[in-house]
C-alpha cells in the first residue's frame, strides 16, 4: 500500500468530499490520526448532533484502488452556551 485518501459526506449515497488532496502516504503503524476542522451542522438540531459518513479509498503501488466503508460517525451535541452579561447596580442619591 502507498497511501490512502479520506472522504466524507454528509449521507451515504451524498456528493462526497476529498479531506486529503495529497495522499497520506502509509508509514507502516497500526493506526493513523487525521484531524480536519468539521463543517458546521446546519442540517440538524444542535441538541441532536449531526452524522458524517466516512469511507478511505487505499492506493497501492501500481496506481488500484480500493474503497472500504462507509462508516458513520456522530458528532456530539453542541455544548449550550450560556451568556452572563454584568450586573450594574445603580445607588440613587
Amino acid at each position: 500500500m502507498l497511501g490512502f485518501h479520506v472522504y466524507r459526506a454528509k449521507a451515504t449515497g451524498g456528493p462526497e468530499t476529498c479531506l486529503t488532496p495529497a495522499l497520506l502516504l502509509a508509514t507502516g503503524g497500526p493506526a493513523y490520526t487525521y484531524v480536519v476542522d468539521e463543517e458546521p451542522c446546519e442540517d440538524s438540531e444542535p441538541s441532536q448532533g449531526c452524522t458524517r459518513i466516512y469511507w478511505l479509498e487505499l492506493v497501492d503501488t501500481g496506481g488500484g484502488t480500493a474503497r472500504y466503508g462507509p462508516a458513520p460517525a456522530t458528532l456530539p451535541p453542541a455544548a449550550p452556551q450560556h451568556i452572563y452579561p454584568p450586573v450594574v447596580l445603580r445607588q440613587c442619591p
